[in-house]
């Protein structure tokens, strides 16, 4: 939806005037801004939405892609250290217009929503190996070029989901081997 990056505790950036999902939630700014992007697409133009519009926006994407099961990030625990305030604000939106989509069409909010744990499982032992690990590495891989961290550039991405795998990696190894559902045991070592 091209919102902009909000910052690890959800502050905004100065360059940017500082919106972020954070302040919108919270009240703090009244609307936040699209990000224009005229290099990639055709939306060369900012729009703004307030939370209401922009929760009622995310209900109309589930109205028209009809889903059965609605998998967002943390929304439950407050924001940790080791997790961006943008996954927690935006999961949480996400929950509210889940919450109306599902209230709108009789279904039960707790069947059609998974959250998942953050960054924060990298404090769990690994629990995915063999074809969920490939299939969410593989996902990684092909999301990779897009990120600011170029993470498979100039490199060999093979054991990409491996524990140890490379040093400057920001940890995206150790979070994709892992997979804990809120609510899950995580036998924390």
């Amino acid at each position: 939806m091209r919102l902009p990056d909000g910052n690890i505790g959800g502050q905004g950036f100065p360059d940017s005037g500082g919106p972020s999902l954070y302040k919108l939630s919270n009240g703090t700014i009244p609307e936040i801004p699209t990000v224009a992007d005229a290099g990639q697409d055709s939306l060369a133009a900012s729009t703004t939405y307030s939370k209401a519009e922009l929760v009622a926006t995310l209900q109309e994407m589930m109205t028209q892609f009809n889903p059965s099961k609605i998998r967002l990030q943390n929304y439950a625990t407050p924001i940790v250290v080791s997790d961006h305030a943008d996954h927690l604000y935006g999961a949480q939106l996400a929950l509210d217009a889940s919450t109306a989509f599902a209230a709108a069409n009789g279904l039960d909010v707790s069947s059609l929503v998974t959250g998942f744990r953050g960054y924060d499982v990298i404090r769990y032992p690994q629990n995915l190996d063999g074809a969920p690990l490939s299939l969410k590495t593989s996902a990684m891989k092909s999301y990779a070029p897009y990120d600011n961290h170029r993470l498979c550039e100039d490199r060999d991405c093979s054991g990409f989901g491996e524990d140890g795998f490379g040093g400057d990696w920001f940890g995206y190894p150790r979070w994709i081997s892992r997979e804990y559902r809120l609510g899950d045991p995580t036998n924390e070592t």
